[in-house]
């Protein structure tokens, strides 16, 4: 085996009897050259044989929603050997860890940063910080209201994804079958397996296990009639968000990056350039009240971004100047009013798992930890198919 210790010295000369005459290089070995070496070994065929499935029958599974921890459930499985594709219906994946570029300035509309306060999360943070995908905001954080500012100490280590919070579904994504602006409908059975079609009506393939990593009122949705589990799904509640993002052509008077804003339709304002590996220029991220989207679900773009923008100078106090750009989007299933603290939801008569930051906590972190434990059920079940 040359992926072993020994197969590695072997294939550097050693382990082997000299050819005659024997030369002195490190000891007495052949003098193969590293090319001849490697003319002896079929790599093609090696790969192969090293990355099969440990076992012929290892199930496909389908994930649908390419968010953060429908791909955190992807990168698992696919490090065992597990084969998978993720469908989602944007034009990237990431969900609300998501960052648009407007001309010279980015925005990190959705997931403002993230904590890494469990053990389990924090091991992948320190790796995404050593290898320069994650880095600490370092972000003065104040509380706004009624035009005055004030700071507010916070100890929270805040992180974000560089160069854009879009850069840690980038990586979990790596290597990932992903299928992108793909809308998924209701699974058909297929003798055992489960058949997916688009809304176009195409076929998408054939899978033992469904995985659906969406907001509960979308996964409710696509298993209806298919798994009991489609009425824990009525039990949770999604909330709005209305995000802004505005650039502005001179930097603001405002000593904080992050704000706290109170008794405004704004809830959170962030300096979005103030964070690791941005953009130069001034652009801020504004976040509505969950109460105050509720209300504004059916509007439009124009209609709550000069609203919004004027509601966060009044709770500041401070002078926009001249507006460089402005544009909102509207995230429908921002938040769960009450999120649930299951982990994941397995279905194993029916081989369909549901997964999401609402099955534990609403945050980035949740995310993550839900689509790891909904790989640990499915690696679980591959387990008791074999009888182990």
């Amino acid at each position: 085996d040359p992926n072993s210790y020994g197969g590695l010295l072997w294939c550097l000369g050693l382990f082997d009897r000299p050819f005659t005459p024997p030369k002195l290089i490190v000891g007495t070995v052949r003098p193969r050259s590293i090319q001849a070496h490697a003319e002896r070994l079929d790599l093609v065929q090696y790969a192969a044989h090293v990355s099969r499935p440990v076992h012929p029958d290892d199930p496909e599974v389908a994930i649908v929603g390419g968010g953060i921890s429908g791909l955190a459930a992807a990168r698992a499985l696919s490090d065992h050997n597990i084969r998978v594709t993720v469908f989602d219906r944007g034009r990237t994946p990431g969900g609300r860890a998501s960052t648009r570029v407007t001309g010279r300035q980015s925005f990190d509309h959705g997931a403002q940063y993230f904590t890494a306060r469990d053990e389990r999360f924090q091991r992948y943070v320190s790796s995404w910080v050593k290898d320069g995908i994650a880095a600490r905001w370092q972000a003065r954080v104040g509380v706004a209201k009624h035009g005055a500012i004030e700071g507010k100490e916070s100890a929270v280590a805040r992180l974000v994804g560089v160069p854009g919070m879009n850069a840690i579904a980038r990586h979990l994504a790596a290597d990932i079958h992903v299928e992108s602006g793909v809308k998924v409908t209701r699974p058909r059975r297929v003798g055992s397996r489960w058949q997916l079609v688009d809304d176009r009506q195409t076929e998408l393939g054939e899978f033992d296990i469904v995985i659906v990593a969406t907001p509960p009122q979308q996964a409710a949705a696509l298993i209806a009639d298919r798994s009991t589990l489609a009425e824990v799904l009525t039990r949770v509640r999604m909330r709005p968000c209305w995000a802004v993002m505005v650039g502005f052509e001179q930097p603001l008077l405002i000593d904080y990056d992050a704000l706290f804003v109170h008794d405004s339709p704004v809830g959170w304002a962030a300096r979005n350039s103030s964070k690791p590996q941005r953009p130069d220029g001034e652009s801020w991220v504004l976040h509505a009240t969950p109460e105050w989207s509720d209300h504004r679900r059916d509007s439009t773009a124009e209609e709550v971004s000069k609203p919004l923008l004027k509601a966060f100078l009044e709770a500041t106090g401070v002078d926009a100047g001249s507006v460089a750009s402005i544009d909102a989007h509207r995230w429908l299933y921002s938040q769960a009013a009450e999120p649930l603290d299951v982990g994941c939801l397995w279905d194993a008569g029916n081989s369909i798992g549901i997964c999401g930051d609402w099955c534990s906590g609403s945050r980035i972190e949740g995310a993550f930890l839900s689509g790891m434990a909904m790989a640990g059920r499915v690696l679980s079940h591959r387990l008791s198919r074999h009888g182990l």
